[in-house]
């Protein structure tokens, strides 16, 4: 035997298996989270370091805010575009991406509207909110429809499993808010206001860019037809975005209007750091969601029960593994990353640490049963949570301010995992065994089977 000849047995991963692997969509989606959170990370850093915590508590109740809306912009537009557009090709499909960049558009100027409302309302409710949320509102107005916009492209290019020219966008997001926000930070002009001014700009010139690049792939549609067909679906997707939306980013409100916006830095902080765990969950899951939606098409119930299922497990322990080993180190994170104003909160992280785990044990559920046309019954997961928001959650708040609201989410997020793996277990059960719906099906239209 030749020494050549041992070589398949000593070399587990060839070159070309490399290579694969770096262009597959999974590994370019992972590739591609780092980079957005990285420049949400560095986004937090800067504003921190440069401005303060109560600035920082500033652009984070800002950008829960951008979080609600682009949550409903996914119910409405872009999670029916992933659910539908696996069934479609040729012109029909082009026609229906020209109707949702329409759907798009229009809910870009709703977006601009909340904005403007969120301006009014604070110079309203003077002594409710905090001092500066009204001028964080305004920036939004430009602000908000930028990020809707790349939000958008990005959530196309997982539907079309295009990683690779999502990774451009956010490359292209990260070089110029980065360096505009440097550049603030150097001036000492670096504040909540002027941060969403570079941000608005870092977001929509490569969002602009793809749109002009992709033009082909959009053709004039019947909006108004699809709109109706999105909404049977869509409206159940909304209103559980809505519930789960408001359930979850109402936290650091509560804790700003009883504790002052110094308290919601320190939430927004402790959030943030937890991003590093959730880097791999993210990015799998801009695979994971085309995904399930494409294997309930091709391969039926059976096949997407057991990918969800798996992957809920896998996601819940990988990320409160992580998440663990980073609550070990994390008071000498916020103090190293944030400052010396952000240290002493590790109680906060642990707790936040715990729900970030339900979550990511919640979304392949979430996103199987969006599959299966089943959203109502997600809207009527999503009770539990509101439904503790009242129970617990404003309680604890009062009572213990910080911890008292990681306490309250944690509750909300272990609870409606839970009833969301039974929902999820009844529903797919239920199910026939191969279903091959056309868009026009009847989607969830509230008539269902399913959970009531």
């Amino acid at each position: 035997m030749k020494p050549r000849d041992l070589q398949p047995s000593v070399s587990v991963i060839s070159a070309p298996q490399l290579r694969q692997f770096a262009k597959s969509s999974a590994s370019l989606s992972i590739v591609d989270q780092c980079l957005a959170s990285a420049t949400n990370f560095l986004t937090g850093m800067l504003i921190a370091r440069a401005a303060g915590v109560e600035e920082f508590g500033l652009y984070f109740l800002g950008f829960t805010t951008v979080w609600i809306v682009l949550e409903l912009q996914s119910a409405l537009v872009t999670t029916p575009y992933l659910v539908f557009a696996p069934r479609l090709s040729g012109s029909e499909a082009t026609r229906y991406a020209g109707s949702i960049r329409t759907h798009q558009l229009g809910l870009s100027v709703v977006g601009a509207a909340l904005a403007g409302f969120g301006a009014l309302l604070a110079s309203i409710a003077t002594g409710w909110l905090p001092d500066g949320v009204g001028a964080v509102f305004l920036a939004l107005i430009v602000a908000l429809p930028c990020l809707m916009l790349r939000d958008f492209a990005r959530r196309v290019c997982f539907a079309r499993k295009r990683m690779a020219t999502a990774l451009l966008i956010d490359g292209g997001v990260f070089m110029i808010q980065i360096l505009g926000l440097a550049v603030l930070a150097s001036n000492e002009t670096l504040n909540a206001t002027s941060a969403y001014c570079v941000i608005a700009v870092a977001t929509l010139l490569p969002a602009v860019a793809w749109l002009y690049s992709e033009r082909a792939s959009f053709s004039p549609g019947p909006w108004r037809d699809d709109l109706r067909r999105n909404l049977q679906l869509g409206g159940w997707v909304f209103a559980s975005g809505l519930l789960w939306a408001v359930s979850s980013n109402i936290y650091p409100w509560l804790v700003a209007g009883t504790k002052g916006s110094a308290a919601a830095g320190i939430w927004g902080a402790c959030m943030q750091l937890l991003a590093i765990a959730n880097i791999p969950m993210l990015g799998t899951q801009n695979f994971l969601g085309p995904k399930l939606a494409t294997l309930y098409a091709e391969e039926g119930v059976a096949s997407l029960r057991r990918l969800a299922l798996r992957s809920s497990a896998l996601f819940g322990a990988a990320v409160f593994f992580v998440a663990t080993v980073l609550w070990l180190f994390a008071d000498l994170i916020l103090r190293l990353v944030y400052g010396e104003e952000f240290q002493g909160n590790a109680d906060v992280v642990l707790l936040l640490v715990l729900n970030l785990a339900t979550v990511a044990a919640a979304f392949p559920l979430s996103r199987g049963l969006f599959a299966l046309e089943r959203a109502r019954a997600d809207f009527l997961v999503n009770l539990v949570p509101v439904t503790l928001l009242f129970a617990a959650g404003i309680p604890l708040i009062h009572s213990h301010g910080v911890v008292g609201g990681a306490v309250g989410l944690f509750l909300s997020g272990g609870a409606a995992l839970v009833v969301r793996l039974l929902v999820f277990a009844a529903v797919s059960r239920s199910q026939a065994p191969h279903r091959r719906a056309d868009r026009g099906a009847g989607g969830d239209d509230g008539s269902d089977d399913g959970p009531t």
